[in-house]
């Protein structure tokens, strides 16, 4: 078990606790990042035949 009165124990846990804060809100960044992409795509719009798709079956 760690040793919570202090020393080198502790000062690891800190550390380690300080790098996943950061990997954390980087993630968390990105998510926020990647969503807004994801608002502004075009979807089907970006094709240039505004009907329907056709179907493509896998099973020829």
């Amino acid at each position: 078990m760690a040793d919570i009165t202090g020393g080198p124990g502790n000062a690891c846990m800190l550390a380690l606790a300080a790098f996943f804060a950061w990997v954390f809100h980087g993630m968390a960044i990105a998510l926020a990042l990647v969503f807004l992409c994801a608002l502004t795509h075009p979807g089907t719009r970006a094709t240039a035949d505004a009907g329907t798709p056709e179907r493509v079956s896998a099973h020829r």
